[in-house]
């Protein structure tokens, strides 16, 4: 819904919905901030994993990554940082999320025009999973996970299992395919 429409629903002004939705956000965000995004700790990380392969029967994953565009408006002497491929103008979100769709961390703000991979190159998240690499369960080889543009974080596959036996090549497959389908 746009402020013009939500402003007439309301019987006021446009000026006033964009104050009151702007009062709104940054209330939400002082107040319920670290409980919608606590610290990320090694206890969260395993239970992420078990979950993962709990549902999909993915082992070892402790979160998906991906970008979304943003659609706004064409921001004041921009040029084209923020027109993207999609022929809109965009802020980019990527997202670092569980299997159950919850945020684990995020960064936004990066302009349309970068792709997700350039994005995660400049982002806080990399800034953190490469600075604690102690909240992540000991490394073990298990191969490439993510669109093709992540294959920059292959070495980001962790464990949180010590018997690979357990892990069957044509399941996995499947699994992957799986693990990065909605279930709406």
């Amino acid at each position: 819904m746009s402020f013009t429409a939500f402003a007439l629903d309301m019987g006021c002004g446009v000026s006033t919905v964009s104050e009151i939705v702007r009062d709104v956000i940054e209330s939400i965000i002082t107040e319920l901030h670290e409980e919608a995004f606590p610290p990320v700790t090694r206890e969260m990380l395993t239970r992420v994993a078990r979950r993962t392969q709990a549902i999909h029967d993915y082992p070892r994953a402790a979160g998906f990554m991906d970008g979304k565009h943003i659609c706004i408006r064409r921001p004041a002497d921009s040029g084209s940082n923020y027109w993207n491929y999609k022929h809109y103008y965009s802020i980019m979100l990527l997202a670092w999320c569980d299997t159950d769709y919850r945020i684990l961390a995020y960064d936004v703000g990066s302009g349309g025009r970068a792709g997700d991979a350039g994005v995660y190159r400049n982002s806080a998240i990399k800034e953190f999973l490469e600075s604690n690499d102690e909240v992540f369960p000991p490394t073990r080889e298990l191969g490439t996970v993510g669109p093709v543009q992540y294959h920059i974080l292959q070495w980001r596959i962790r464990t949180e299992l010590q018997n690979d036996k357990a892990i069957q090549r044509e399941g996995t497959k499947y699994s992957r395919s799986k693990a990065f389908q909605p279930n709406l």
